[in-house]
């Protein structure tokens, strides 16, 4: 298992579940790759998200961000044709979670 360290470990929380879209048996989807961190031995790419948008002045929403790339991600596969590249093949693909945000309080969310 991969060990942070407690400071850094105590920031996150457990990344939510990367859904599949339709099960096919010869087709390796992204889901199928990314690992929650705490089952991961290793990591070459890590996602970790940062939830927060009260600081934004005009135009709040980029607090879903996070979860909406971890939604669309449902609909991606390892292989891209167009560039010959297999995530599935070599990469430990890793998924931290989020960040404990504190949303009433912008200072201690950038510490």
């Amino acid at each position: 298992m991969l060990q942070l360290p407690p400071e850094v470990e105590k920031l996150l929380l457990d990344p939510p579940q990367v859904g599949k879209f339709v099960p096919d048996p010869y087709d390796v989807e992204i889901s199928d790759v990314i690992k929650p961190w705490r089952q991961a031995q290793r990591a070459d790419v890590g996602l970790v998200g940062v939830p927060y948008d009260t600081s934004v002045v005009i135009r709040r929403g980029c607090r879903f961000g996070p979860v909406s790339v971890r939604r669309a991600l449902v609909h991606s596969y390892t292989y891209d044709p167009g560039l010959d590249i297999d995530l599935s093949q070599g990469l430990d693909v890793v998924d931290f979670g989020d960040v404990d945000v504190m949303h009433t309080d912008v200072r201690a969310t950038h510490e």
